[in-house]
């Protein structure tokens, strides 16, 4: 009885802690606004904000309902309320024909239960948006974001950091007024904290190249060509298959965007995809991948985005080298008035894995993922904005452990100043 009132005052007290340090960076963010606001002349934008939510899910390591975790943990346990704490700045700066843009973030999550999985994240961008002249133009940045990984495929009461980098260079030359050739090179790396999870850590290289034609509707014909070098330095963690994850992937691809009028458009990304698996010539990958998107905008309060697609993926399987996915979302959005909007997703995806040796699993191994959530957002003032969110998980598999469902409610509120 001591040990658990214990907890709860410990609990509490970093419920305090919490909720003094958002009413300490609201006053420091705000100093800082004030101290910003010359800048901003010539900054054209420097809005610091900050942003508090609160997340209930009453499965949180998305485990099956009849497992019983390593630790003993039962089921009835799973649920959790976490609360995070964000506060960054956001920058738009203007400067003759060049733009830049970015943002740093910084957050803090925390666990009532789970307290293993508290964790610092870090959200940070920079794009310079450049212009050489009538004729060239393109981007050059970067990317950093540090989080929690998912539990889609990872379900143990570790704290499992992911890191994700990503810097690209791309340029366009407009050699006609309805012609355009672009070509770019970008390398993103994913790395984790949690050892047993460091078999995904990956590098990929990719280079592109595109000729578009541009209509006088802002419709667009393009052909895309793109080569894509990945690697996973410690796949050799499995050794049986050490080395076979490393890939070349060639791919050409047809890109068509058409303005049907000015409530429909759809765009349409597909062509052929070759992946050579550089030790697993029997495990290379030769099809079609594809990706279709339809907006519809009936009236000015009402929008919906339907997109389906069929593309190969990497996993965070140890036993697979890659997944085809197939899948189709529908977000439909109602802004109801200037500051009530109503917005809903429905997402359905069927993941279908390639195996990286043959005693790992027999046959075509499939994951069914399906995805509700019905979000409301409220903007009582200019800069602050306030959002509620349901949603509703659900994962079937051939694995009997990697069956899950998942409910879950998301509250938040957002100032800028």
């Amino acid at each position: 009885m001591c040990i658990e009132k214990l907890k709860t005052f410990h609990m509490q007290q970093d419920l305090v802690s919490l909720h003094c340090k958002i009413i300490s960076v609201m006053f420091i963010t705000a100093g800082m606004t004030v101290a910003g606001m010359a800048y901003a002349e010539t900054a054209h934008t420097f809005q610091p904000f900050v942003e508090y939510s609160t997340l209930y899910q009453d499965n949180v390591l998305r485990l099956p309902d009849t497992l019983h975790s390593k630790n003993g943990t039962e089921q009835k346990k799973l649920s959790d309320v976490s609360h995070r704490l964000e506060m960054g700045v956001l920058i738009d700066i203007d400067y003759s024909r060049q733009n830049f843009t970015g943002w740093i973030k910084e957050n803090l999550t925390r666990y009532q239960d789970f307290k293993q999985l508290d964790f610092n994240g870090v959200d940070l961008m920079a794009n310079w948006k450049w212009n050489l002249g009538s004729h060239f133009s393109g981007n050059f940045g970067a990317t950093y974001l540090r989080t929690l990984a998912p539990f889609t495929d990872f379900h143990e009461l570790e704290k499992n950091l992911r890191t994700e980098q990503r810097n690209y260079l791309d340029g366009s030359w407009l050699f006609h007024p309805s012609w355009a050739f672009q070509t770019g090179v970008s390398r993103y790396q994913l790395t984790h904290d949690l050892q047993s999870q460091q078999f995904s850590d990956r590098v990929e290289n990719r280079g592109e190249a595109r000729l578009d034609y541009v209509g006088r509707t802002d419709s667009k014909t393009g052909i895309m060509f793109g080569y894509t070098k990945g690697s996973l330095p410690n796949w050799g963690q499995l050794q049986e298959a050490a080395g076979a994850n490393n890939y070349a992937q060639y791919e050409i691809k047809g890109d068509v965007k058409w303005n049907l009028s000015y409530k429909t458009s759809f765009q349409f990304v597909g062509g052929k995809v070759y992946r050579k698996v550089e030790t697993a010539p029997g495990k290379d990958f030769n099809g079609a991948n594809a990706r279709l998107r339809i907006a519809w905008q009936p009236t000015s309060q009402v929008n919906m985005n339907i997109t389906a697609w069929r593309e190969i993926s990497a996993v965070d399987y140890l036993d697979a080298l890659y997944a085809i996915n197939k899948g189709i979302s529908i977000t439909p959005n109602w802004n109801v008035s200037e500051k009530l909007a109503i917005a809903v997703e429905l997402k359905h995806q069927r993941r279908e894995f390639t195996s990286a040796r043959a005693s790992s699993f027999t046959g075509v191994r499939e994951d069914t993922l399906n995805d509700l959530t019905v979000g409301v957002t409220y903007r009582p003032l200019r800069n602050m904005t306030v959002q509620m969110a349901v949603f509703h998980n659900t994962k079937s598999s051939a694995v009997e452990l990697s069956r899950y469902s998942n409910n879950g409610v998301m509250v938040s509120m957002q100032q800028k100043f």
